[in-house]
């Protein structure tokens, strides 16, 4: 993942039932060190963040105007949670 890529999907949440929704787009923490060892830091929650193996995430990299959107969207100080769930249809 690069400096760009500040989102990604999760798509595999084997060993993190609990805490890892297939299709949840999480915030991801650019320039971790957790990269060095095959993970990745993400937003979750309430903004915590945690470090899950890479491969169970996809980055994403989206046009300025679709992270402005989810920002305004999503990350609102209304809105506790701080990831989505992408559905089909949505």
């Amino acid at each position: 993942m690069n400096e760009q890529q500040n989102y990604a999907i999760c798509v595999r949440n084997e060993g993190y039932p609990a805490s890892l929704k297939v299709r949840k787009l999480h915030r991801a923490v650019p320039g971790s060190k957790a990269r060095a060892s095959g993970h990745i830091r993400v937003i979750d929650g309430p903004g915590e963040d945690y470090i899950y193996l890479e491969d169970h995430f996809v980055p994403l990299n989206l046009p300025r105007s679709v992270k402005e959107a989810l920002e305004a969207a999503a990350w609102d100080k209304a809105e506790p949670a701080r990831t989505l769930i992408l559905t089909a249809g949505a």
